[in-house]
C-alpha cells in the first residue's frame, strides 16, 4: 500500500481504486491497521479512511461494514456480494 492505494493496480485508474477498496472491504482481513500499519501509513495518511468514507457515502459498502473494517471486528458480519 502506497499513495493512498491498497494495491499498485488500484493506483492505475480511479475505477480500479474503487474496485480494489470495495474488494478489500468484503474480504476477511482483520482490519486496516493489519493491512497498512506495517507500512506506517495508517496514522499518518488520511486518504485510506477518506476513501472508505466515500465507499460508504456512495453505498458501495454499508455503515456496518465500514465500522467493522475500522474496528477489526468481522465476527457475525454476513458478506452479501449480490
Amino acid at each position: 500500500p502506497r499513495n493512498g492505494c491498497v494495491s499498485p493496480y488500484g493506483c492505475t485508474f480511479v475505477s480500479e481504486d474503487i474496485a480494489e477498496y470495495t474488494a478489500y472491504a468484503y474480504s476477511e482481513v482483520e482490519n486496516m491497521s493489519s493491512l497498512l500499519g506495517s507500512f506506517g501509513e495508517v496514522p499518518n495518511d488520511p486518504r485510506y479512511r477518506q476513501k472508505f468514507e466515500l465507499l460508504k457515502e456512495y453505498k458501495f459498502i454499508s455503515d456496518e461494514r465500514y465500522n467493522k473494517i475500522w474496528a477489526g471486528d468481522f465476527e457475525g458480519l454476513e458478506v452479501n456480494v449480490d
